[in-house]
């Protein structure tokens, strides 16, 4: 069993399964590398107009 899953768990022969539609463990993924990536650059820019 993968954490980020493949499409072969419960529900995978559904034909209202869509394949190109995100699974909600990529989607948290994608949302905690998001968030890292606005609070480095939020950091840098606050470092930059402190000049510190």
């Amino acid at each position: 069993m993968s954490f980020l899953g493949n499409n072969s768990g419960v529900g995978a022969g559904d034909p209202g399964n869509d394949p190109k539609k995100p699974s909600p463990a990529r989607i948290g993924v994608w949302l905690v590398v998001g968030a890292v990536g606005v609070y480095m650059v939020a950091s840098g820019v606050i470092g930059i107009i402190s000049g510190g």
